[in-house]
């Protein structure tokens, strides 16, 4: 069953891996956000396409706080925002 026949719909994000296929990095991974009640934290890499994604998430995510943070260094562990906060209950 497709995603349109099951009612859902989908946005595209950016998606910029690292050129190394060989590393486990989460570099260039946007859909990676961490959502909140009203606010949604994005990853950042210094990439050309960081402000793409913000812009395509304030339209997904309209009336909430948009915020972003460089997440170079933690993507090279292997995951970013949602990864590392599964286990957080507030």
């Amino acid at each position: 069953m497709s995603l349109h026949n099951a009612g859902l719909d989908w946005i595209e994000l950016p998606y910029n891996p690292p050129n190394d296929p060989t590393l486990i990095s989460a570099k260039g991974l946007y859909l990676n956000y961490l959502q909140m009640k009203q606010a949604v934290i994005v990853p950042t890499f210094k990439s050309k396409y960081d402000e793409q994604a913000v812009k395509v998430l304030e339209k997904v995510f309209k009336g909430q706080t948009i915020a972003t943070v460089d997440s170079n260094e933690l993507a090279d562990e292997g995951g970013i925002l949602n990864c590392i906060t599964w286990n957080i209950t507030v």
